[in-house]
């Protein structure tokens, strides 16, 4: 569960013991108690580049997991934490569309956005763009659903949306941003042809 812990190893040859104990404020393992372990896990030492100072890290980081590294020596302890960042970011959404102002386009685009840029929740993610979108039109919003006008096979649509993306853009946008939706709608139309 979330919450703050402090960490703990038991080196053996070969697999490690990597300890987290709900204890979080004690001063090295002095005064562990095992009766107070939340998580035990055995990892596999592997060897690693020479270390003279034990350092910690996250080497691989994704949007769901890390991999938490344990440098020492010539070995390198590591394991994978996983947390389901999609969800708990998709239910801060749709939390905050149930609350939305009448007048808040950004929250609107911004939970749409995100939904579509994870894949989850996309018939959802098309509301509330389009919420977003009745509220002002922006470059950004008109810009994300072209896009998934295109995801969803409505080629037609897109162009629609992509070209008032443009328009909009036009007077408030990058030119760098508009000149990438320039390229896209064009390459849309030579699919559609």
């Amino acid at each position: 569960p979330a919450g703050t812990y402090s960490l703990h190893t038991i080196p053996t040859q070969g697999d490690w013991t990597v300890i987290f104990n709900k204890q979080a404020d004690q001063w090295g393992s002095y005064s562990y108690d095992e009766k107070q372990d939340a998580l035990r896990i055995q990892v596999k030492a592997q060897p690693h580049a020479f270390n003279e100072w034990m350092e910690f890290s996250f080497p691989d980081i994704a949007v769901d997991k890390a991999t938490v590294a344990l440098d020492w020596e010539k070995l390198r302890v590591a394991f994978e934490i996983q947390v389901e960042t999609v969800e708990h970011a998709l239910a801060s959404a749709r939390a905050a569309m149930a609350s939305l102002a009448p007048d808040d386009q950004q929250t609107a685009y911004r939970c749409a956005s995100f939904a579509f840029d994870n894949n989850v929740a996309l018939d959802e993610a098309r509301q509330w763009v389009d919420k977003s979108i009745s509220i002002k039109e922006t470059w950004l919003n008109l810009r994300l659903k072209a896009n998934m006008m295109a995801k969803e096979g409505n080629t037609a649509e897109a162009i629609q949306f992509g070209e008032k993306a443009i328009a909009v853009g036009k007077t408030d946008g990058p030119a760098d941003e508009i000149a990438k939706i320039e390229k896209q709608v064009a390459e849309w139309k030579n699919a559609k042809k």
